[in-house]
This record gives structure tokens, C-alpha cells and sequence, in this order.
């Protein structure tokens, strides 16, 4: 027989024993199995992967352009310097 907490009465004497012990196969059972496969679910985690690395170069790449922005900038300043020499402009 199990009770209920501060109750004197056992659970099958309560008005309340539906809500209690609901039968296998509730509301709640196809939402208990979507969030079930979601937790097992292995197949994106390649591509979750593949894209935190390329977000990691990504953040790479910017930072180095950030350090060596004036290098660059005078680089290209003697690139299209030299180019427009040659071409007599």
C-alpha cells in the first residue's frame, strides 16, 4: 500500500489517483522520446566540429591581418605603386 506524504489515507482512496499514477503511454510520452533521440543523437556533431574549427581560423586569420595592417597597407602602397610605374601612369 503507499501513501501519501501528510496524507492518512492510502494512495487508492484518493480522488487524486488518476493524476497520480497515470498509465504507461501519456501526453507527455512522444515528447519524453523526441528529447531521447535528440540526447543520443550523434550525426551533426562532425559538422558542429568542422565549423568551430573553421570559426577558430577565421579568428586566426583576422587577428594576424589586424597586427600586420600597416605592413600590409605599405605592401600594397609599393605594389600598386611599382605597377602604375610600369605602366608609365
Amino acid at each position: 500500500m503507499v501513501r501519501l506524504p501528510g496524507t492518512e489515507l492510502p494512495c487508492s482512496e484518493l480522488p487524486c489517483r488518476e493524476v497520480l499514477h497515470r498509465p504507461a503511454g501519456g501526453v507527455l510520452d512522444p515528447l519524453a522520446g523526441l528529447l531521447d533521440d535528440l540526447v543520443t543523437d550523434q550525426s551533426g556533431a562532425t559538422s558542429i566540429e568542422y565549423a568551430l574549427i573553421g570559426t577558430l581560423v577565421s579568428i586566426f586569420i583576422i587577428g594576424s591581418l589586424q597586427a600586420y595592417q600597416s605592413s600590409l597597407v605599405e605592401l600594397f602602397t609599393y605594389i600598386k605603386d611599382t605597377v602604375l610605374g610600369a605602366m608609365g601612369g
